[in-house]
């Protein structure tokens, strides 16, 4: 959320009612520090006195059996309100809560530790409410995690958090006349946002919202766009800034993350466990398990494809191993796998995926687990199609020069509209990958596993070794194929399953 727009007001308003009115209800405010923790419970506190002092609401008066600094409780229906602190690692200990109001937990000290030990306190159970709000703070958090982990989940039954964004230009106060005699031109970069948010939420903002925020950038940010994008920003992914500079365009990736966030449900989701033995995989998923590879687009006859894959170790908890699949003529994504199984495990799933895909040549990033990936197709499975590096090794090896000249063949690729995602996780992941004292890596507190396959497959692609690929991208038709891809792709979405000769669709 932006700063300054009532909801921690709002949140202990809902605990409040909710304390007046149920029998043996108990509610707690949790802050990151003792004194933001009594200013949240001196507003409901506020809200008490009101209550209780109004002859029009004499019907809600309750007998009070406690009222001090850190807790109120009503003697009549058994029900209560108290603080608890963050940073105490005894937060909540001893106690069962039916609602609980967690702010600002992007500022928490070992927010994931205490989350999980505050979870413990509330019941699964109906009647039961857990409110979290914060700005961001930067990216690689127990927050920054929770609100991507529910964006992506939003809909799952397994996810219990519901995401709710309210953006700056949403608040009516965030707007200021233009003084009289002033001319307010757009700056390139307001045209830019302007546009940006009409294409994500349909939105126009006015003149006097701009003129606001100029003055606010100037005036309460010091001068830092950035800085304001993070207080009050317009977007989700503008609300998580990063340390260092980002390598890639982060509007474009945000606008492709708005698209493919709106759209994910009408992807599919196989366990490839169920298709063992078979070389295609079925349409759909007849006992409902939910399974690692998300299929974007079936494989067409006489098309080539590209696999990229990078494996882990396979710990519980560590790395995952990412494999990705793409369509060459049209740059598009068609298959993501990402998982934690051993590389044996994960070469057989590559290996199937491969055949799938018309027999499609596998790249794998050679350093570490990479070798035993290509052993494993070598000679487990006698897979000949593996790409070959420039000195006719196999796999593409990692070294300072061969993945600097990667990743800036990948930022051509996003740059002139050739590759098209359509994984959240992969977009997201382009999207923390920055430039911080001098070296391109993942933000800290997040994970480069699919920038390593996608910088790969830039690399394959832009080598001349895919001719069609780099015919493509040379003559500068790559804005038309993103084009005409995206219609196509409406067309799918809306029902037409019949694959277009040119595209796979």
């Amino acid at each position: 959320k932006a700063r300054q727009q009532g909801f921690s007001t709002l949140a202990e308003a809902i605990l409040y009612s909710l304390t007046l009115v149920y029998d043996n209800f108990s509610c707690a405010v949790i802050a990151d520090k003792d004194k933001n923790s009594q200013h949240l419970f001196e507003i409901s506190k506020y809200y008490n006195d009101n209550v209780m002092n109004s002859s029009e609401l004499v019907f809600l008066h309750r007998q009070q059996e406690k009222s001090n600094a850190k807790e109120f409780k009503f003697k009549d229906n058994n029900s209560s309100m108290s603080i608890e602190t963050a940073g105490s690692r005894r937060a909540g200990q001893s106690h069962t809560f039916q609602a609980l109001h967690c702010s600002e937990i992007s500022t928490w000290i070992n927010a994931k530790e205490t989350f999980i030990s505050i979870n413990q306190t509330l019941p699964n159970a109906p009647r039961t409410l857990q409110i979290l709000e914060t700005t961001a703070n930067g990216i690689g958090n127990h927050a920054y995690n929770l609100w991507w982990d529910a964006t992506e989940n939003l809909g799952s039954p397994e996810s219990s958090i519901i995401p709710i964004f309210v953006a700056w230009w949403e608040h009516a106060e965030y707007q200021m006349p233009i003084p009289q005699g002033v001319q307010f031109i757009m700056t390139k970069e307001e045209q830019d946002i302007t546009k940006k948010y009409k294409d994500m939420y349909s939105v126009t903002l006015t003149s006097e919202q701009l003129y606001w925020r100029r003055w606010c950038i100037r005036n309460n940010c010091g001068g830092d766009v950035r800085q304001f994008n993070q207080e009050y920003p317009g977007c989700p992914e503008e609300a998580f800034l990063a340390s260092g500079s980002p390598v890639f365009d982060v509007d474009t990736l945000s606008r492709a993350y708005e698209y493919e966030f709106k759209n994910k449900l009408n992807y599919k989701k196989y366990d490839i466990d169920e298709y063992m033995g078979k070389l295609r995989f079925q349409v759909g998923n007849s006992n409902g398990l939910e399974g690692d590879i998300d299929m974007y687009g079936m494989p067409v006859p006489n098309f080539r494809y590209l696999i990229t894959a990078d494996p882990a170790e396979g710990k519980e908890g560590g790395d995952y191993s990412v494999c990705n699949v793409f369509c060459i003529r049209s740059g598009e994504q068609v298959a993501h796998y990402s998982t934690q199984v051993d590389v044996d495990l994960f070469g057989m799933n590559v290996y199937r995926l491969a055949v799938l895909y018309n027999n499609a040549m596998i790249a794998p990033e050679r350093n570490n687990h990479g070798h035993s990936l290509i052993t494993i197709l070598e000679n487990q499975y006698n897979y000949g199609n593996i790409y070959k590096f420039d000195d006719d090794s196999l796999g593409f090896p990692t070294t300072t020069k061969s993945r600097v000249d990667a990743i800036n063949d990948l930022k051509r690729l996003l740059r002139e509209g050739y590759l098209l995602f359509h994984n959240l996780k992969t977009i997201k992941e382009l999207m923390t990958f920055v430039k911080d004292k001098g070296k391109m890596q993942a933000q800290e507190g997040c994970h480069d596993d699919e920038v390593t396959t996608l910088w790969v497959a830039a690399y394959v692609m832009t080598r001349g070794l895919l001719s069609d690929v780099s015919a493509a991208v040379d003559a500068k038709q790559t804005n038309s194929y993103k084009t005409f891809y995206h219609d196509i792709r409406k067309q799918r979405l809306k029902g037409n399953k019949k694959p277009n000769k040119t595209t796979g669709w």
